[in-house]
């Protein structure tokens, strides 16, 4: 009996044993599982920090060709800037000799128009003068 008993809570220590070694194992495929699955999202986690690394040298390349670009434009637009204020230098300049060529100008007039009055007085003069050499002609000519 005492056999019997002791056989008896062998089995059930057993049984009770063969539980647990299946719950253990059962744990620990599903422990195992947890890690597979784990080390896939750490992959795929892997994957997209590399794919945003690439997507980030991407975009930090097109910064700087965009920085070159506008230190460019700054340039062109630094060049405009002088160009605009040489062509504002010489349209003041052009300005001031034009003032002046219409200063000599007027005085031009003025001094022609003064030439003008001298020519017409000559051509008075020499119409008189002429005049006066017919007459003078005409008196030699009946005086011979």
């Amino acid at each position: 009996a005492a056999v019997s008993g002791l056989t008896s809570n062998l089995q059930q220590l057993e049984s009770q044993l063969d539980k647990k070694v299946m719950e253990v194992q059962a744990t620990t495929a599903s422990r195992d599982a947890t890690v597979r699955d784990l080390a896939s999202v750490q992959e795929q986690l892997a994957e997209q920090v590399a794919e945003q690394q690439r997507i980030v040298d991407v975009k930090d390349a097109r910064v700087c060709e965009l920085e070159r670009e506008k230190d460019l434009l700054e340039q062109k637009c630094k060049e405009q800037e002088q160009l605009v204020a040489i062509r504002d230098c010489t349209i003041a300049e052009l300005t001031c000799s034009r003032q002046s060529l219409e200063q000599q100008l007027e005085a031009q007039r003025v001094s022609n128009s003064g030439d003008q009055g001298q020519i017409a007085d000559l051509r008075s003069a020499r119409e008189q003068l002429e005049g006066l050499v017919k007459e003078k002609e005409a008196m030699v000519a009946s005086l011979e």
